[in-house]
């Protein structure tokens, strides 16, 4: 991807004013207030300032203006010595700046600062075509070095110096808003675009011009992007990266919305706010609430330098609706005449909030696509109060549908290692085919995916998934190793439910020789309960093995669910779970199934490890083998409790049969009626159908010792 075409053709192209319509704005109006020479009420359409209608300083030039407002076709033009490296300005009259035409500035080094207390518009028309970066703000003042200061809620109180700008300072509870209704705002490459106000709007669309589709947009190549959107007294770093998560009482409101149909989304060569380049730059947006509703924020990297990602923080509420999507990826160049593979690494995405809502195919990305070198990023997403992940977008996509699910991924499709992914929240709700999801297509490994929480809910077809797996048009490819699941929960673990074809649980999968990845819940003080159809699986269709499934909570209920690792030509994963308290299954299967024709294709081990009752009820304990040998079952329970319609089995049709060791005291029942108080039943989900592969040839029940424990996974590779 790639933004448009030339920057000259975003500056000459001019959009009909009749798409925008502003009641506060009838006329443009460049008008200097005195404080720096006589009051002057400039001539356009090119309204010359010059450095002697301002007061220099040093290497800054100061302007100021009682308003400032441009038309269409009207450009309001900076000049003065080569050597001026900030020119700041601001607006006195009380009234809001109306934007709707373009800010050039000819001097070669300068950084622009554009202040308006009373509030700045930017309309369709507006276009920048400055040499450095831009700052446009509605704080009360510009702090310069430590003392000084140029202020324009108080111009008396100015102090001006040769230091340069380093905070915006902020006065009151309601700054006013920057808003931009389309336009084409962007600097040069390596420079930085700031709005710092109150509340920020950005409002975006496409629409075309001469033959050609244009999305209005905010960019910086390789360079930054800041948003910070502030409603109490205090200061913003001019770099507000350093600014102490303390430094306002109350943040503000920023809003990203586009018009775009969502099917012309996937054809879009830039995104809202986009900072995507030969490394890709870095996007730093902060507030109270942000609410992003089918909008866009890129900081891809599509070259040989590595990306600088994108921070998010939210002291409120993060929103992302409508197919939005948050992304750093390593990117392929599709322009012919320049066209090599990128071998930058792409940036990590950081996002933090009070509550996280990601809903209607919304996507927070940082992936590796084909045909490139580099690593994608880590993604860390954390929320003190919740995070939910909900819903998908149906899309034409080739004459076909296609689905996009709401969620957090991370994937390689090319030979850099896939990103990790990080979830840390007291309550994790996914349902309706939300997804966290690592992956990888080609020979680099896939990420691995921590999740942190005190409650994690799974319903509706909500996945939690890795997988190695090649592209549909090149199914021979090998592939890198799949990532590993790790679940810590304080509380509770809760998985049920089956939608849209797909059961809800943690799934790990290998299609190729790469590795399964691992599955680890480490909960030790938690209540797992999975219920009708949910599961937990690792499986293996190629000559890797699949991964382990690896469980430690303190009480544990399945109820018509499973939990399972399977492997075609490869050996299976071993299933352990360890808890002090309660295991009690109902109508559910927990199986390891090699059906391989291999030796090495050996049944998974399961170990179930000293609860104080080990409840089955018409459920199935099973571990099979083809040509390899069956896997074993060792239970140790103080109270073994099993329904006469309950089996157990460790066998291989060709091979050696596994060894099912009892540590407890056994009885069998004709039907169980004891439930435990803490097995509870979730609400609101929905009990769908899902069918679990069923052993093809069950041996009779086999009861067995043994000294010791199970053979390793090591030991079954023989």
């Amino acid at each position: 991807m790639k933004r448009l075409n030339t920057r000259q053709i975003i500056w000459k192209t001019s959009v009909l004013a009749t798409m925008l319509t502003i009641s506060c704005f009838s006329h443009a109006e460049v008008i200097l207030d005195g404080t720096f020479g006589p009051s002057v009420d400039l001539q356009g359409p090119d309204f010359a300032i010059k450095a002697q209608l301002g007061k220099q300083i040093g290497n800054n030039l100061f302007h100021s203006f009682e308003k400032f407002n441009l038309n269409p076709n009207e450009i309001a033009k900076f000049s003065g010595p080569n050597t001026i490296e900030n020119v700041i300005s601001r607006v006195t009259g009380g009234k809001a700046s109306y934007i709707n035409g373009g800010i050039q500035s000819l001097m070669p080094k300068a950084d622009m600062y554009f202040l308006n207390p009373a509030g700045i518009v930017f309309g369709n028309n507006a276009r920048l075509n400055v040499q450095g970066s831009f700052y446009a703000s509605t704080a009360d003042y510009l702090r310069l070095g430590i003392d000084g200061s140029f202020n324009a809620t108080y111009p008396e109180q100015s102090l001006l110096k040769v230091a340069p700008p380093t905070a915006f300072g902020f006065l009151d509870n309601s700054p006013a808003s920057i808003s931009k209704q389309g336009g084409f705002l962007f600097v040069p490459p390596r420079k930085t675009l700031s709005f710092i106000g109150g509340d920020l709007i950005l409002e975006d669309t496409q629409f075309r011009v001469g033959g050609k589709i244009l999305n209005s947009f905010m960019g910086a190549s390789d360079g930054q992007i800041n948003l910070v959107s502030v409603a109490s007294p205090g200061e913003v770093s001019v770099n507000p990266q350093k600014m102490p998560d303390d430094a306002f009482e109350r943040f503000g409101r920023i809003t990203i919305t586009d018009t775009t149909p969502g099917i012309y989304n996937l054809d879009r060569k830039v995104a809202n706010v986009d900072v995507s380049g030969t490394g890709g730059g870095e996007v730093y947006i902060r507030g109270g609430q942000i609410v992003m509703d089918n909008g866009y924020v890129w900081a891809d990297t599509r070259g040989h330098k590595n990306g600088q990602g994108i921070t998010i923080k939210a002291s409120e509420e993060l929103r992302l609706s409508k197919g939005s999507r948050i992304t750093a990826q390593v990117v392929k160049k599709t322009n012919s005449s320049t066209d090599f593979t990128p071998t930058g690494n792409a940036g990590n995405i950081t996002i933090n909030a009070k509550r996280i809502f990601i809903n209607d195919g919304s996507e927070i990305d940082s992936s590796s696509q084909v045909e490139t070198a580099g690593a994608a990023g880590n993604v860390t997403v954390s929320a003190e109060e919740s995070i939910e992940i909900a819903g998908f977008l149906l899309m034409p996509v080739n004459g076909e549908t296609a689905e996009f699910k709401s969620g957090i991924h991370s994937q390689t499709a090319g030979s850099g290692k896939g990103g990790n992914i990080t979830v840390a929240t007291s309550s994790l709700i996914m349902r309706d085919n939300g997804v966290i999801r690592a992956d990888t297509q080609n020979v680099g490994d896939a990420g691995n995916i921590l999740v942190q929480v005190d409650t994690l809910t799974l319903a509706e077809g909500a996945t939690i998934r890795t997988s190695s797996q090649p592209r549909p048009e090149q199914e021979t490819i090998e592939t890198g190793h799949g990532g590993k699941i790790t679940i810590n929960a304080n509380k509770a673990i809760l998985i049920s439910g089956y939608e849209r074809g797909q059961p809800s649980g943690l799934f790990s999968n290998a299609y190729t020789q790469g590795e399964g990845g691992a599955i680890e819940i480490s909960a030790p003080n938690a209540f797992l309960e999975i219920r009708e159809k949910g599961g937990i699986q690792s499986g293996a269709k190629g000559e890797g093995n699949a991964g382990t499934i690896i469980i430690n909570v303190s009480n544990m209920a399945l109820h018509q669910a499973a939990i399972t690792t399977q492997s075609s030509q490869s050996a299976c994963g071993d299933i352990t779970i360890q808890t002090p308290n309660r295991l009690y299954f109902v109508n559910s299967k927990i199986t390891t199934t090699a059906s391989g024709d291999k030796k090495r294709a050996n049944g998974g081990n399961i170990t179930l490890s000293k609860p104080d009752f080990l409840i089955l009820e018409n459920s199935q304990l099973l571990t099979t083998g083809f040509v390899g040998d069956g896997g074993n079952i060792r239970a140790i329970a103080e109270q073994f409790i099993k329904s006469s319609d309950s089996l157990l089995d460790a066998s291989s049709t060709l091979g050696v049969n596994g060894e099912i060791t009892i540590d407890s005291s056994v009885e069998e029942l004709n039907e169980i009626n004891i439930l435990p108080s803490n097995f509870r039943k979730i609400t609101d989900l929905r009990p769908n159908h899902c069918d679990i592969r069923s052993v093809k040839e069950i041996s009779s029940l086999k009861l067995g010792t043994r000294r010791g424990l199970s053979v390793s996974p090591d030991e079954l590779q023989h």
